[in-house]
């Protein structure tokens, strides 16, 4: 595939868009977790909640979900939030918001980066993300981390009931996986990119 790129195949190549007809989704315009006030957010990483066992995205009591890093514009935020829709309804504008997963007492210093998700047996999502702490001072102090979402579904739609046991699960270990200090005072430094997404 590489030599592919290489001799530019059009099988690989990023179809042509006009940046400036790009709409945001209506979702998008919601409660911002660190102000707290209706923004306009952008959309950063994303991924569906999908059924651990065939991969496929769940269909979870009839609607289907995505989690989703978002924050202001040229701003220092990056936090998670759960959207929804009807399950099989490929509609954009259809879309809705059900929240910020962590609240709106976000800060700069801790955000919440890229992961997966998958139901439980007992019908409450496991999300697992990218914690960054900065509040040490670091750059950028990311850790594995999960957290249990209890939802609620009714004729309004999908809200977040609690999000229980959210905990860190892995941190470098400086063997398998580089410590932040290995990538900070490293040879590597500005040439390896430090990440646990």
């Amino acid at each position: 595939m590489g030599q592919a790129l290489i001799r530019r195949d059009p099988k690989y190549a990023v179809p042509y868009f006009n940046a400036k007809e790009i709409k945001n989704m209506d979702a998008a315009v919601t409660k911002d977790a660190q102000t707290g006030k209706t923004e306009t957010l952008e959309i950063w990483d994303s991924w569906q909640v999908q059924n651990p066992i065939t991969g496929y995205v769940s269909n979870y009591k009839g609607y289907q979900l995505v989690i989703a890093k978002m924050g202001m514009p040229k701003k220092n935020e990056k936090n998670i939030y759960l959207l929804y829709n009807k399950y099989n309804d490929n509609e954009f504008s259809h879309w809705r918001m059900a929240g910020s997963i962590f609240g709106y007492n976000e800060t700069p210093d801790l955000q919440e980066w890229s992961g997966s998700a998958i139901v439980n047996k007992d019908g409450s999502v496991q999300l697992f993300y990218t914690k960054n702490d900065t509040s040490n001072g670091k750059l950028n102090d990311q850790q594995l981390a999960t957290a249990n979402l209890k939802l609620n579904v009714d004729n309004n739609g999908v809200s977040i009931a609690s999000v229980d046991n959210d905990h860190v699960i892995f941190i470098g270990d400086g063997k398998h996986y580089q410590t932040y200090d290995q990538f900070s005072n490293g040879k590597n430094r500005n040439r390896d990119n430090y990440c646990l997404l």
